[in-house]
C-alpha cells in the first residue's frame, strides 16, 4: 500500500510541476512570438534604403541603371520603388545618357522610371532640364514636361511638353495653351 501511495504523490507533484511551468514558461514564449510578428510587420511597412541601384535592359537591349540616395518601399506596392536624390544611366549603343533629379520612382516589374522636380537630363551636349520625365519602357515611350528648357551647341529652346516615342524615333513638342509658342533659338 505505501509504494502505491508513492507513486501517487510522484505522479501529483509531476502534475503540479507540469501544470505550473505550463502557466509560468508556456505565456512567455508566445509574448516572445508575437513580439518578433509586430517587428517583422514594421519593417514591412518601412522598408527604407540607403544608396539602392537597380540595372536592367530596355526592349532594344540598352542597358541601363538607375539608382538614388534614398529609397522606400511601400508594402502595399513592392514593385514600386520611391526615391530621393536620383541618377540613372542610359547605355544606348556608345552613347550615355545621364539622367538626375530630386525625386523619382521605378517600378521593378515594368520597368518604368519616373522623374520629378530639378530633373536634368544630359546626352553628349544636348541638356534638357525639366520639371518632370518619364521613361515609360512598357511602351518604349518617353515624356519631358512641365518647364522644360533644352539647348546644345546649335540652339536652345523652352516648351511645355516633349513626348519622343523610342520605337519611331519621332518626337513631338508642343505647348499647353494653343495660342503659346513654342521658344527655339538658333546659333549660328
Amino acid at each position: 500500500m505505501i509504494k502505491f501511495n508513492k507513486k501517487q504523490f510522484l505522479l501529483l507533484i509531476f502534475g503540479i510541476v507540469l501544470v505550473i511551468v505550463t502557466y509560468l514558461i508556456y505565456p512567455k514564449n508566445n509574448q516572445i512570438v508575437e513580439e518578433k510578428d509586430l517587428d517583422s510587420n514594421i519593417a514591412e511597412t518601412e522598408n527604407t534604403f540607403e544608396n539602392i541601384s537597380y540595372t536592367g535592359f530596355d526592349k532594344k537591349g540598352n542597358t541601363y541603371e538607375i539608382g538614388s540616395k534614398f529609397a522606400e518601399i511601400k508594402s502595399e506596392d513592392p514593385d514600386i520603388t520611391l526615391m530621393k536624390e536620383v541618377t540613372a544611366y542610359i547605355y544606348i549603343g556608345d552613347r550615355t545618357v545621364m539622367i538626375t533629379s530630386d525625386f523619382g520612382s521605378y517600378d521593378k516589374a515594368k520597368q518604368d522610371m519616373l522623374f520629378s522636380q530639378n530633373v536634368e537630363m544630359i546626352e553628349g551636349l544636348n541638356t534638357t532640364n525639366s520639371d518632370n520625365l518619364d521613361i515609360i519602357n512598357t511602351e518604349n515611350y518617353v515624356t519631358i514636361y512641365n518647364n522644360v528648357f533644352f539647348k546644345n551647341e546649335e540652339s536652345s529652346g523652352q516648351a511645355d511638353k516633349v513626348e519622343v516615342d523610342l520605337t519611331t524615333r519621332k518626337s513631338k513638342i508642343s505647348m499647353y495653351e494653343s495660342d503659346e509658342r513654342i521658344q527655339v533659338s538658333l546659333k549660328r
